[in-house]
């Protein structure tokens, strides 16, 4: 996982442990397995403790083994690995490894998250240019629109990165699962 990655799944899920977790666990394995002779069950503890914290930090929640199995055929099926992942941060894969079958709610649902985002978008252009309008000092105005866009950005990405861009992967790829 790059940096960048680390820092998205930390806003949606906002697990800073489960990521110093991840590192230690990392650093472990790393050492187990630079060593010459290296136990093969020492190795395979460090990368199941390696795993289970990237799932932490990844989807929120510890995978089971046939959510495991389901996203190893995903992985084969789909076109790009992001696909897969955003099917697992959106939970559209259940515990026993079926995907859920609600594609008519889901529609509606990505549709009234959509209207939001574009309403949402919308308010705060029109909110920045009243502001940018103001004949109050540059700084001031900066500042309030930096701090406006701040204040709306968290939420903002958190409705695109955790149910919009997984829902539409979900009604894209509906056939497949």
């Amino acid at each position: 996982m790059t940096v960048f990655r680390h820092l998205l799944s930390l806003i949606l899920f906002g697990r800073l442990r489960s990521l110093i977790k991840l590192h230690a666990s990392f650093k472990a394995l790393n050492q187990i397995t630079s060593q010459n002779d290296y136990n093969d069950f020492a190795a395979k503890t460090r990368f199941n403790e390696f795993q289970r914290h990237e799932e932490t930090l990844l989807y929120g929640t510890i995978l089971s083994a046939a959510q495991r199995e389901k996203q190893n055929l995903l992985f084969q099926k789909l076109p790009n690995d992001t696909l897969v992942h955003r099917l697992f941060v959106g939970r559209y894969i259940q515990k026993d490894g079926q995907a859920i079958r609600h594609s008519v709610l889901e529609t509606v649902l990505f549709l009234f998250g959509c209207v939001v985002l574009l309403t949402a978008t919308a308010a705060t252009i029109r909110i920045g240019l009243n502001v940018a309008l103001l004949s109050v000092p540059l700084a001031t105005k900066l500042g309030f629109i930096l701090t406006l866009f701040a204040v709306l950005g968290f939420p903002t990405y958190h409705l695109i990165g955790r149910y919009l861009a997984p829902a539409y992967t979900y009604l894209k790829y509906f056939h497949k699962l």
